[in-house]
């Protein structure tokens, strides 16, 4: 009994390790929120949908899962962004910087990239994107 009892706990403990966290750095989203600035911030998990964050520096930050649903991260900065399996779905990246960032696997339905820089950016499909290189 008591061995079925201790297996059913490394199990259960097994299981709540494996799901998915939200983002552990609150003050990360607050930051963000306030200042518009949050360079080599943990967002993973974070729920940014409908988020205004027009020319916001996101350099370097973790992205990862992310909820930003028709967020508007219009001319943003979002250099060597891990943004892998980020929801991207109505989001406004008009302008922005994705020069190194990471997109596999992100769903960037109706997104909007017009004049985005996609310089060495990873698609979803993982691909390498070379538009709008220019100098780098």
């Amino acid at each position: 009994m008591k061995q079925k009892l201790f297996l059913s706990i490394i199990v259960l403990a097994l299981i709540h390790w494996s799901l998915p966290a939200p983002a552990r750095d609150t003050q990360a989203i607050e930051q963000l929120q306030q200042t518009g600035q949050c360079v080599g911030c943990n967002l993973s998990f974070a729920d940014l949908r409908n988020a205004r964050l027009s020319f916001a520096n996101l350099r370097n930050a973790n992205l990862r899962h992310a909820n930003l649903v028709n967020a508007n991260l219009r001319n943003a900065n979002l250099r060597h962004a891990d943004l892998i399996n980020a929801s991207l779905q109505g989001v406004n990246l008009s302008g922005s910087d994705l020069f190194y960032a990471d997109l596999r696997g992100a769903n960037l339905t109706g997104a909007n990239l017009d004049y985005a820089r996609l310089c060495h950016t990873i698609l979803p499909d993982g691909s390498t994107s070379r538009q709008n290189c220019g100098r780098e």
